[in-house]
């Protein structure tokens, strides 16, 4: 963390003919003495590179990140509210920029984020933002993102390059991808997207039927913790449903995230629950339920209680004639699927003389992936072909031959 610093170049990080790689840092509340010569108030870059990762940079004076005559390159970071709101990042004279899954804001009328892919220009909802008091005094905020940020699960990028940790020393990925900025929330993606409810009163009891996605943000111990689902009508009318500790079994080959429960022959109710957290998605299927006549709101709070984890949606059903029931479309889903690879990264090794050879690979101009196969070759080691087309499994440290892969970012289909 770099915050309240004041210098004559950048207030927070000053570099000059060098390289650096700035990696989960809060660089905030800084300020140049010389704003008209150089004027960095987080970071100021001078006739050299930088590489930002996965940083929060808020609320420094003047400009947030400025680079002279400097190669800047911007991944799953956070830039916001710094200069007065009038300069988050500023490249000029021979400087280049190249941004990507970031939350830079920006100025201009329409709103537009900055360029590149995965770019969002929206309030990061912060759990407390920092300031300057009356004395120019910096007072520092918690960075840390509420469950309404944009920034969560907003970032392409499948690597962390110096940790796999973010500042609290939580796991990097919490949900389906890394959030933006140096902290990635605690908060479980959840939806519901189907939900039917006979409301038909019979001997035998009516049927509950909840379909939704799930990633829970903490880990559930089914030995250990009970789980519930819980429709709440807000008129004073609910259905709850408790599966005790204990209860969950795995569900089919082992290493798969998979797990059922069926209650008992003739239980009432007869409950069957599953989750299957490899594809983020849960289902829920009540028999003989009594007094599903008393729901009568349109508008039902559904509840999920998974240890650790308690996530809610309220959604609006539809009146049938025997039921209510509701349905999502598109589908919500915790697991996106990735699409295309925007960016990879392979390093190898001249056998002869140890060198280290760094391939990077970008799109065709105009195109936003990769193609289906990239031929890799360092002109020492030969050729090699790398499935690019996420039909099958990319990840950081795959071995390809003598190449590996160091780094790539991934194009999902949520992404606009």
């Amino acid at each position: 963390r770099i915050s309240g610093n004041m210098a004559t170049e950048g207030g927070g990080i000053s570099c000059e003919q060098s390289n650096p790689i700035i990696t989960g840092c809060i660089i905030s509340g800084n300020s140049p003495l010389d704003r008209d010569r150089f004027g960095g108030g987080g970071i100021y870059c001078r006739d050299g590179s930088i590489a930002i990762s996965s940083c929060t940079i808020v609320g420094n004076s003047f400009w947030g990140v400025r680079c002279q005559n400097a190669e800047a390159v911007v991944i799953s970071s956070i830039l916001f509210y710094n200069g007065n709101g009038k300069g988050d990042f500023y490249p000029l004279d021979e400087s280049s920029a190249t941004v990507t899954y970031s939350n830079v804001q920006m100025h201009h009328p329409d709103g537009e984020p900055w360029p590149g892919i995965g770019n969002i220009n929206a309030d990061p909802c912060f759990v407390e933002s920092g300031y300057w008091d009356v004395n120019t005094v910096w007072i520092e905020g918690n960075y840390r993102l509420l469950p309404n940020s944009l920034c969560i699960n907003a970032s392409g990028l499948t690597s962390y390059l110096l940790d796999n940790t973010d500042l609290d020393g939580n796991p990097r990925v919490i949900g389906s991808r890394i959030d933006m900025g140096a902290y990635e929330a605690m908060v479980s993606c959840f939806g519901i997207n189907h939900v039917k409810l006979e409301t038909k009163a019979g001997k035998k009891g009516n049927e509950v039927e909840l379909k939704g996605t799930f990633s829970p943000a903490l880990p559930i111990d089914f030995a250990r913790d009970d789980v519930a689902y819980i429709i709440d009508d807000g008129q004073g009318n609910a259905l709850a449903f408790l599966i005790p500790a204990g209860s969950f079994e795995p569900d089919g080959k082992p290493g798969k995230q998979k797990f059922k429960f069926d209650s008992p022959k003739h239980s009432q109710p007869d409950i069957k629950a599953r989750f299957d957290f490899d594809k983020c998605k849960f289902e829920l299927k009540v028999k003989k339920v009594p007094n599903t006549d008393e729901i009568t709101s349109t508008t039902l709070t559904i509840e999920l209680w998974a240890g650790a984890n308690v996530v809610e949606e309220v959604v609006q059903v539809q009146v049938k004639p025997k039921h209510l029931e509701y349905k999502r479309e598109p589908k919500l889903n915790c697991c996106p699927k990735c699409k295309g690879i925007a960016l990879l990264e392979v390093t190898s090794t001249d056998p002869f003389t140890g060198d280290e050879y760094v391939l990077l690979f970008e799109p065709d101009p105009g195109k936003e992936k990769l193609k289906r196969k990239t031929v890799v070759d360092d002109g020492v080691n030969g050729r090699v072909k790398i499935d690019t087309s996420c039909s099958k499994p990319l990840e950081v440290g795959d071995v390809f031959g003598p190449y590996t892969v160091t780094d790539l970012i991934k194009i999902f289909d949520d992404d606009e």
